[in-house]
Formats: structure tokens, C-alpha cells, sequence
């Protein structure tokens, strides 16, 4: 995937919770939660994709500012509701940027973005979705929305 195709997608992801836009996602079309130390997300739709990547930021910063700390690529289709945990390679993927922590140092408003691109490199129309979501919201006790909203399910 090129980085130019990455960019619109983390832009998208970005901006998504930052003007309260749904171009991307809807706000509840994705969710993240703590699950045994591990940061679980999902995406409540059916997705094909090539590569999953990771990417932390500041929420006012533009594209370029967010960092990838995790990075899959190979070939799947995830059902709606299927869990992703940062730094495992889900079955057909591989990492070719290896998860080793969060950068020490966040403020506030820092942000973890999962961009899930297509798996059809050669057509870069073909895209992918993001979502973020604010690293400090997030929790064991409940989903975290891209919306913001806080529920006991993942797609609801």
C-alpha cells in the first residue's frame, strides 16, 4: 500500500472523531477495549484486508504526526464482531512492524488509530477504514466506541 493511500486513511480516521464527521466509519462502526493487558478492537462490519496497521498521535496533529507501532500484513476477511489484539498477527497475517509498547511519553489527547486496508494492493481506489479512538479512555470495564460511547458490547 502506498504511503499516500495511508495518509488519506489515517487522515480520515483522524478527523472521523476530531469534527464528529462519519465519512469513514460511522462513530460506532468500530470499538477497542482491554482485555488481559492486551488492546482488543473490532470493527462492526465485514472487512477483506491486507494489511492492519497501528498508528499513535495527538488528535490536533495532522497525518504525518501519527507514528505506525504495529503493523500486519497478509490476506483476510474478518466478520463483523471479530477481534483484532495489537502485536498478534491474526491467522494468514504476519507482522512486518513488531509492537514493543506505547511511546512513553502521551499527552492527554493522544490517540491510537487502527487503519485495515484492502487486501487489493493494485487498486489503491480500493482503500480501507479507520478508526481512533483517545488512549486514555480506554478500559477493561467496558467497549470504547469511536463515538466515545461506553457500552458492555463490542457492536451493538
Amino acid at each position: 500500500m502506498n504511503s499516500s493511500l495511508r495518509a488519506i486513511g489515517v487522515a480520515c480516521a483522524v478527523s472521523s472523531l476530531a469534527f464528529g464527521l462519519t465519512g469513514c466509519t460511522p462513530s460506532d462502526a468500530a470499538s477497542a477495549r482491554l482485555v488481559d493487558n492486551d488492546l482488543v478492537f473490532t470493527f462492526c462490519q465485514a472487512i477483506q484486508a491486507g494489511r492492519i496497521e497501528a498508528l499513535v498521535g495527538v488528535e490536533d496533529g495532522d497525518a504525518s504526526s501519527y507514528a505506525s507501532i504495529w503493523q500486519s500484513d497478509g490476506e483476510g476477511v474478518f466478520s463483523a464482531g471479530d477481534e483484532i489484539i495489537l502485536g498478534q498477527d491474526p491467522e494468514g497475517f504476519q507482522t512486518s512492524i513488531t509492537f514493543t509498547g506505547f511511546p512513553e511519553s502521551q499527552p492527554d489527547e493522544a490517540r491510537i488509530v487502527f487503519f485495515v486496508s484492502d487486501l487489493d494492493f493494485e487498486d489503491a481506489s480500493e482503500g480501507g477504514i479507520g478508526a481512533n479512538f483517545l488512549l486514555d479512555q480506554l478500559s477493561s470495564d467496558y467497549w470504547l466506541h469511536e463515538g466515545g460511547r461506553r457500552s458492555n458490547e463490542a457492536c451493538d
